[in-house]
């Protein structure tokens, strides 16, 4: 009995001695000779990609990963392929291990985050029918559509060539964070009624090129309204290089459909002005006023003339005259709309020394002692001669020597006299002609009997 004993405890005792050895020589391994045996799961940096085949550097030691089997998956869900692994990606592998291979069951790359969204922003570039978005707080990210991706514009269907560099579009689709790119399901395009300020660089029919402080954009002005800064009517054809506008209406990307156009510089507003007559062109005339310097006068049939507070014309108008306007004033273009013109005369008086030459009827032509020649109207003056005879036209001789008093409107060159009375200093007493015949055409005046 003692020696079966003996036996038993001998055997415990090596078998005691060979657990602790080879607990002692697990406990000598390392915890990486774990983790390469079975199924386990690492994670790690790839280094490259062959194929199926990944490279990886984890903490634990570089492995081969074998993706030939493998479901793939990006960080929030979105499917992929190894072909869309690359170089420098964090890769969480479960599989089996053995040794420095792994053959993968479940990948998923933690570095690819994809998800679905919604991006605000700007159309920055197109490319065929994908397009580079200038994202609100994302920056740039390449759109990419395909068949399935719906367009809109302004809750209406459309296509990709409705996209428009400058366009502000809403992309809903799946979003790759690391590669800065959405596969878009949704892309709305957002026409908004805006305004832009902006200065005029050319107008050809009725599109203008205007150059804002947001960049520069073609405005079709179309079927706008358009009116001056104080709100005088207006065409596109008033609008001129350099004009400062202010249009409202749908923008889409740098192309304005305007609905309302006001022209700031063109500076329009009822008013009155005093001057003279400068030049004359048809029914329209330069007027020379007083503190606004030279302002173009445009009339038309609704225009209004008088003259001394008669019913007048534009032909009554002469260059030099003085008269008052009222109407449409553009300051910018320095232009009239008149809708009355107002012909003042003023008269004053004047006496000429010269030389009888002609009359006709009672139209005198006298050569005045300063070389000018005046038209005299005779028809109520009082004529007389040497002793204070009184006369008629008919006591007139060329080459008589005469003394002229009238009138004359205040105008600067006016050779046009309203005579008072004519003295004929060359005539003794004489006989005349008892009236004054007006139909009667004399070159050389009536001789005395």
């Amino acid at each position: 009995m003692r020696d079966k004993f003996l036996k038993i405890m001998q055997k415990s005792t090596i078998a005691k001695i060979a657990g602790v050895a080879a607990l002692t020589l697990a406990l000598a391994m390392p915890l990486a000779t774990f983790a390469k045996i079975g199924n386990g799961v690492v994670s790690g940096k790839v280094t490259s990609v062959s194929g199926t085949t990944i490279d990886l550097n984890a903490k634990s030691g570089s492995y081969v990963i074998d993706a030939s089997a493998a479901k793939m998956v990006k960080r929030f869900g979105g499917k992929m392929s190894v072909s869309d692994i690359q170089t420098g990606d964090v890769l969480r592998v479960q599989g089996q291990i053995s040794g420095t291979n792994v053959t993968a069951k479940n990948i998923i790359d933690l570095s690819l985050q994809v998800r679905n969204g919604v991006f605000l922003g700007t159309v920055k570039s197109i490319s065929g029918n994908d397009f580079v978005l200038q994202s609100r707080g994302r920056g740039q990210q390449t759109v990419n559509t395909n068949g399935d991706t719906k367009f809109y514009k302004n809750g209406k269907i459309a296509s990709s060539s409705d996209l428009v560099v400058g366009e502000e579009v809403r992309v809903t689709g799946i979003w790759d964070r690391t590669n800065k790119n959405i596969t878009a399901t949704k892309v709305d395009i957002i026409i908004k009624t805006s305004t832009v300020y902006g200065k005029v660089t050319s107008v050809s029919g009725t599109t203008i090129d205007l150059n804002a402080k947001s960049g520069s954009y073609v405005i079709d002005a179309s079927a706008a309204k358009m009116v001056k800064r104080f709100g005088g009517k207006m065409s596109v054809s008033d609008i001129q290089t350099g004009d400062v506008l202010r249009v409202q209406g749908q923008i889409s990307g740098t192309n304005v459909t305007a609905k309302n156009i006001i022209d700031l510089s063109l500076q329009v507003r009822n008013g009155v002005f005093l001057g003279t007559v400068k030049s004359i062109s048809g029914n329209d005339f330069v007027l020379q006023s007083r503190g606004r310097g030279q302002q173009t006068v445009n009339t038309n049939g609704d225009t209004k003339f008088y003259k001394n507070g008669k019913i007048a014309s534009s032909s009554d108008l002469v260059v030099g005259e003085e008269v008052r306007v009222t109407g449409i004033w553009d300051r910018t273009n320095k232009n009239i709309t008149a809708t009355k013109v107002d012909i003042i005369i003023r008269m004053v008086t004047v006496r000429i020394n010269g030389t009888f030459q002609s009359a006709s009827g009672a139209t005198l032509t006298v050569l005045g002692n300063n070389k000018v020649t005046y038209t005299v109207d005779a028809s109520k003056a009082r004529i007389i001669y040497k002793g204070g005879h009184k006369g008629n036209v008919g006591v007139l001789q060329a080459n008589d020597k005469v003394q002229i008093y009238g009138k004359r409107q205040d105008i600067t060159g006016t050779t046009d006299i309203v005579a008072s009375l004519i003295r004929d200093l060359s005539q003794i007493h004489k006989k005349s002609s008892p009236a004054i015949n007006t139909n009667t055409s004399t070159s050389t005046g009536a001789t005395a009997r």
